[in-house]
C-alpha cells in the first residue's frame, strides 16, 4: 500500500516530462509513441501500448495513442480497457471517444478512497510523514515508474478496486495497430495536478508485454488554491503528562502540503517541563486534521508555532499557548469551565456584527442563542453597540440547544456513500466560533439515486424578525451538484425555501430570506430547517454542509424627533422668549440622544418601547423642566404616500378607547 500511496502522491506533483500543447477541441494529437524493435521481441502473439506516460493540459481537447499487435496476424485478437481514476475521475475530468466505452465507477478517485479509509488512516499517515522516501523528489517521477508501478503495484493493490470504464478494443485479422481516442475536460475547478491510468487487461487471441499501463497526468489550468491550517484553539492545557494539540486543514485537499512545527518557551523550559518541538507536519491528500501529543511534566506554558509553509498557509491561530498543568482538573483551570463571557464576528452583506453569548458552566451543554449588536459600517458608528438581532446557534436539544439532528429522506447510501447528520463538538474549546456546528453529510455512489438529511428547530417567534440568514459553508466540490437549503415553516408548513449549490466556504450571504408571506409580515411561530442534499440523477455530489447557525435580524424603523417649538413667557407686562424644550429620544437598552436615529424591534419589550424624556431647559438664567408632554404625533412612512399614516395622541387613542366602550366615556 505504501508503493501505491507513493505513486498516486507523484502523480499530483509531476513536472519532469514534456507538456503537450492543448489544441481545438476537433483536432486529435497522438501522444509520442513508438514500436518495440522487432529483434528485440519474443516469439508469439502480442500487444502492447505504445507509449506508457503523458502530461496533458486541462483544458477540452482530444488525445490518440496506439496499440499495437505483433506475431501471427492472420486471426481475429482482441483485448480490454480498464480506465483507473487514480485523483482524475472519469466522466468529469475526461472519457473514453469510443462508442463501446461504458462507465462503471462510482465517481470516487483511488487516492480520495484510500486516504479517507478508517482502516488505513493510522498507517498511511505515518507511512507518508516519516517513513516514505520514495515521494522526497517529486519531480523525479517518471514513465520508468510509472512502468514499475503497472507491473509490480497494480496486480496486487488494484486487485480490489473497481476501475471507472471499460472498453474492447478488437483487431481484425492482418490488423497490426488500433488507435484509441480520449478527451480531457476542462471543469473550470481548481484541483491541482490529476492523474489516471489505462490499464491493458483480457486478451483475447495474444499475450501483453511490456508496456501494459499509460498513465496520463492532466495539470490543472485555473489558478492554484492552498490549504488553509490552523491550530483548533488558541490554547491548550495539559492533562495526565501530555498535552494534547489538534491541527485542522480546509480547501485544496486534494493536495499535499506541509509545515514546520516550532516551540518556544514562555515560562516553561524546554527539555525540562516539555518537549521541544522542531519538526515537519505533512497533510496528505484528504487528510483534514492530524493530533500531536506533547510529553509534559511540572507546570509552566510555551508556546507552538507554525513556519515554513508548503503548499498551505495558516488560518485564524498560527499558534497556541500551552498550559503545563500538574492536574487540569484542579481549581487553577476552573476558568476553562466557568460561565465565560464570549464574542464572535460575524459579517453579513459586507457589515461587520459581534454575537455576544455566554458559554455554560456545564461542559455538557452549548448555548442556543447569542445577541447580535452592530459594530458601525462607516456611515453609522456607535458608542454603544445597538442590539441589532438574535443569533441561533446549531446546538442540539441534547445540550440545551433548538436542532433536531433527525431528518433522513430518500435513498440510503451503501458501499463508499455517506450519510451523516450530527452536532459536531469540541468540548475542550470555549468557544462556539468554527468547533460546534451541525454536520450535515449526502454523498450516494448511484447517480440514478437522490437523498439528502436535515436538521429542524424548536419554534421561535418571527414577529421581530426582518430577515432571517444561516451561517453555514458547503465543504465539498467532489463531483458536481452539491445542494444546501435554507427553509422556514410556519404552522409546519414550509414557506420560504432558500437553495444554494455547489461548494461554498463559510457565509451568511448564501440565503438570506426575508420574512415576508405574501408580501405581508409572517407572523406567529417559525421553525428553521437546514438541509444537505442531492437532487441530481445525471451526478453523485458530496453534498456536505457544516451549519453554525441562523442570524435573526430585527426589524429596523428609523425615528425622527421634532422638537416642540419656542415658547413665549410673560412676566408682568415682559414678555420672554425662551429656549425650546429639548426632549431626548430613548429605546429602552438601547442608544439615546440623537434626534434622527434606528431603532430594532425587540423580544424584550423593556429594550425597545419608544420613551420620551424632558431635558432641562434655560428660562431667564434659569434651568429646569418647565414643560411637559401634553401629547404628541407619530407618522408612519414606509415610503409611499399612500401608505403613509400620521396619529394624533391622545386624541385618536381616546376616541379609539371609546369606540371599544360604548357605555363609558374617556
Amino acid at each position: 500500500m505504501k508503493k501505491l500511496l507513493s505513486f498516486l502522491l507523484s502523480l499530483s506533483m509531476l513536472a519532469s516530462m514534456a507538456v503537450i500543447p492543448a489544441k481545438a477541441e476537433e483536432t486529435v494529437m497522438p501522444l509520442n509513441a513508438s514500436r518495440i524493435d522487432s529483434e528485440k521481441l519474443p516469439s508469439g502473439n502480442l500487444i502492447y501500448l505504445g507509449t506508457a506516460s503523458a502530461n496533458v493540459k486541462e483544458e477540452d481537447a482530444v488525445y490518440s495513442f496506439p496499440i499495437y499487435r505483433e506475431g501471427d496476424l492472420s486471426e481475429e485478437a482482441s483485448v480490454t480497457i480498464h480506465s483507473l481514476d487514480l485523483t482524475a475521475i472519469y466522466g468529469e475530468d475526461y472519457i473514453i471517444l469510443d462508442d463501446n466505452a461504458e462507465k462503471t465507477g462510482d465517481g470516487v478517485s483511488i487516492l480520495e478512497r484510500y486516504a479517507t479509509a478508517e482502516a488505513d488512516t493510522d498507517e498511511t499517515s505515518d507511512n507518508i510523514s516519516e517513513e516514505n522516501t520514495d515521494i522526497e523528489n517529486y519531480s523525479e517521477f517518471d514513465s520508468e515508474m510509472a512502468q514499475q508501478f503497472a507491473d509490480e503495484v497494480v496486480p496486487d493493490a488494484m486487485a480490489g478496486i473497481e476501475y471507472s470504464s471499460s472498453t474492447t478494443v478488437t483487431f481484425a485479422p492482418g490488423e497490426n495497430e488500433k488507435t484509441v481516442k480520449f478527451k480531457i475536460l476542462d471543469d473550470k475547478k481548481s484541483e491541482g495536478t490529476e492523474g489516471f491510468s489505462l490499464l491493458l487487461v483480457n486478451p483475447d487471441n495474444a499475450e501483453l508485454y511490456e508496456v501494459t499501463s499509460l498513465s496520463v497526468n492532466i495539470e490543472d489550468d485555473e489558478p492554484k488554491e492552498k490549504s488553509v491550517v490552523s491550530f483548533s484553539r488558541n490554547s491548550y492545557t495539559s492533562k495526565d503528562g501530555n498535552a494534547t494539540v489538534t491541527i485542522k486543514r480546509k480547501n485544496a485537499e486534494y493536495s499535499l502540503c506541509d509545515f514546520t512545527l516550532l516551540s518556544s518557551s514562555i515560562t516553561a523550559v524546554a527539555g525540562e517541563n516539555y518537549e521541544e518541538q522542531i519538526k515537519t507536519v505533512t497533510f496528505i491528500p484528504y487528510e483534514t486534521e492530524k493530533t500531536i501529543e506533547i510529553p509534559v511534566s511540572g507546570e509552566g506554558e510555551f508556546k507552538l508555532l507554525m513556519s515554513d509553509m508548503t503548499g498551505c498557509e495558516s488560518g485564524k491561530y498560527a499558534e497556541t499557548v500551552v498550559k503545563i498543568k500538574n492536574n487540569a482538573d484542579d481549581e487553577s483551570d476552573i476558568s476553562l469551565m466557568g460561565n465565560e463571557n464570549q464574542t464572535n464576528d460575524i459579517t453579513i452583506n459586507g457589515l461587520k456584527y459581534n454575537v455576544k453569548y455566554t458559554m455554560p458552566s456545564d461542559n455538557s451543554k452549548d448555548p442556543a442563542e447569542g445577541k447580535i449588536y452592530a459594530t458601525g459600517d462607516g456611515t453609522h458608528n456607535y458608542d454603544i453597540p445597538p442590539e441589532v438581532g438574535t443569533y441561533y446557534f446549531a446546538t442540539e436539544t441534547n445540550r440545551d440547544g433548538l436542532f433536531y439532528y433527525d431528518g433522513y429522506w430518500g435513498d440510503k447510501p451503501w458501499g463508499c456513500g455517506h450519510w451523516d447528520n450530527k452536532y459536531e463538538i469540541d468540548t475542550r474549546e470555549r468557544n462556539m466560533g468554527s468547533s460546534h456546528y451541525g454536520k450535515l453529510e449526502y454523498y450516494h455512489t448511484s447517480m440514478w439515486d437522490k437523498g439528502g438529511v436535515w436538521t429542524h428547530s424548536k419554534t421561535v417567534p418571527s414577529v421581530y424578525y426582518q430577515y432571517m440568514t444561516p451561517d453555514m459553508e458547503s465543504t465539498s466540490s467532489a463531483f458536481g451538484g452539491q445542494l444546501a437549503r435554507f427553509k422556514i415553516a410556519n404552522n409546519d408548513n414550509i414557506v420560504i425555501n432558500e437553495s444554494k449549490s455547489e461548494k461554498f466556504g463559510r457565509t451568511l450571504d448564501a440565503m438570506p430570506a426575508t420574512l415576508l408571506n405574501n408580501n405581508q409580515p409572517l407572523n406567529g411561530n417559525i421553525s428553521m430547517e437546514i438541509h444537505s442534499a442531492d437532487e441530481d440523477k445525471s451526478k453523485t455530489p458530496k453534498s456536505y454542509v457544516r451549519f453554525y447557525g441562523v442570524a435573526a435580524m430585527y426589524k429596523k424603523v428609523n425615528v425622527e424627533l421634532n422638537q416642540p417649538s419656542a415658547q413665549e413667557y410673560y412676566i408682568g407686562n415682559e414678555k420672554i422668549n425662551a429656549l425650546p424644550m429639548q426632549v431626548e429620544l430613548n429605546s429602552g437598552a438601547q442608544i439615546a440622544g440623537s434626534k434622527t436615529r434606528d431603532f430594532w424591534t425587540n423580544p424584550n419589550e423593556d429594550d425597545c418601547n419608544i420613551v420620551f424624556t424632558i431635558n432641562d431647559t434655560d428660562i431667564n438664567g434659569h434651568k429646569g423642566k418647565y414643560g411637559y408632554i401634553s401629547g404628541y404625533k407619530i407618522t408612519i412612512d414606509p415610503g409611499t404616500n399612500d401608505d403613509k399614516i400620521t396619529v394624533n395622541y391622545p386624541e385618536e387613542f381616546i376616541s379609539y378607547l371609546n369606540s371599544k366602550k360604548r357605555n363609558k366615556t374617556f
